[in-house]
């Protein structure tokens, strides 16, 4: 598992740096850029590792269909936050494309006893 988190990690880093070197910035430093340093000691604190601690806490106390269902559906949920709450226009080609990330999610999770009922008979 980890050999592949590397792995996606250099690909995307040497994709990135072939098909848009001019995006490679030098970091600032900490003197004179104090506040951008406490931001992203903030969102790597608050918004990372206790995000990721909180859904791994919640996910062992849950069901796996449940799971499945907001894990499969967060993007859909996500720009639905950022349409609502930030005011972000998403295109018609968007909201279809959430409808149908929802609607497999919830496909995949449902049990349908009327389907198994029909292929048990055929």
């Amino acid at each position: 598992y980890q050999r592949r988190v590397h792995g996606v990690a250099f690909g995307s880093a040497a994709a990135a740096w072939v098909f848009a070197p001019q995006q490679w910035q030098p970091l600032p430093s900490i003197d004179g850029h104090a506040a951008f340093w406490v931001y992203v000691g903030y969102l790597v604190i608050a918004c990372t590792l206790f995000a990721f601690f909180a859904q791994n806490f919640a996910i062992k106390r849950s069901s796996p269909t449940r799971v499945s269902l907001l894990m499969g559906s967060e993007p859909a949920f996500g720009a639905l936050f950022a349409c609502l709450w930030l005011g972000e226009r998403i295109s018609v080609t968007a909201w279809v494309g959430g409808a149908l990330i929802v609607a497999a999610s919830i496909l995949a999770t449902v049990r349908w006893p009327a389907l198994r009922v029909r292929a048990a008979r055929a």
